[in-house]
């Protein structure tokens, strides 16, 4: 596998790096996430978007994070669940 730089790309395509950031960043990525049996669901500080907090989704069990959105929005975070393969996920009190 090869690894490379946004500049390096920008470069070999001719392009200026803020462009390439730009066609990224209007690309929707959609994934079909398998999420594993352990997750937590918690808000973080942060200043993305104009928005004061983010949510984070980590697997507990190898204590990685899985992904962080946008806000901590309910509907962002049931939008979210929706794109996912929940099938795994154990529920505990």
């Amino acid at each position: 596998m090869y690894a490379a730089s946004g500049s390096f790309a920008a470069r070999w395509t001719n392009i200026t790096i803020t462009r390439l950031i730009r066609l990224f960043d209007r690309q929707e990525m959609k994934t079909n996430r398998v999420l594993p049996r352990a997750i937590a669901i918690d808000e973080c500080k942060g200043d993305a978007g104009g928005e004061r907090f983010q949510t984070i989704i980590v697997d507990v069990e190898n204590k990685e994070i899985i992904d962080i959105l946008p806000n901590r929005k309910v509907d962002t975070i049931k939008q979210y669940l929706h794109t996912c393969d929940t099938g795994s996920v154990e529920l505990s009190s």
